[in-house]
């Protein structure tokens, strides 16, 4: 009897999205300050919404993002728009995916090892309107 060799799986890891919303952090000051007293009012409020999402190089404590390679902003067929970043990973195995939040300087991260491409979309109502993220993720 032969012995055959072990089949590898070679699927693709399964797509991933962003949270659009982080949840409640722990915020806390660790300093002392004479005289004040550090509160945090109403914590349950405050909205950690997606407003970044990069693509970076090497390990996540080093700042080494990689620049996108498509961008592309279409009209929303009423007076606003969308812009949808790109970027080819496939390359970038040993690279993370960052997910950054409004209010926190906490992050989501996760590898993207096995993953080609990555794109973040942002809507703006009208012209004069700043962007905000709608969507990142990678597949």
């Amino acid at each position: 009897m032969a012995l055959s060799a072990p089949v590898l799986s070679t699927a693709a890891p399964e797509p991933f999205s962003c949270p659009v919303l982080l949840g409640q952090t722990d915020q806390k000051a660790l300093a002392e300050h004479p005289g004040w007293q550090a509160v945090v009012i109403q914590p349950e409020v405050t909205k950690h919404e997606l407003n970044s999402f990069q693509i970076n190089w090497g390990p996540v404590e080093k700042p080494d993002g990689a620049i996108y390679d498509e961008q592309v902003e279409k009209p929303d067929g009423r007076k606003g728009s969308s812009l949808t970043l790109g970027w080819d990973v496939h390359e970038i195995q040993q690279g993370y995916a960052i997910c950054g939040y409004a209010f926190t300087n906490v992050r989501l991260v996760r590898p993207l090892k096995g993953y080609s491409r990555c794109t973040a979309v942002s809507r703006r109502p009208s012209k004069d309107a700043a962007y905000r993220f709608e969507s990142a993720g990678c597949r």
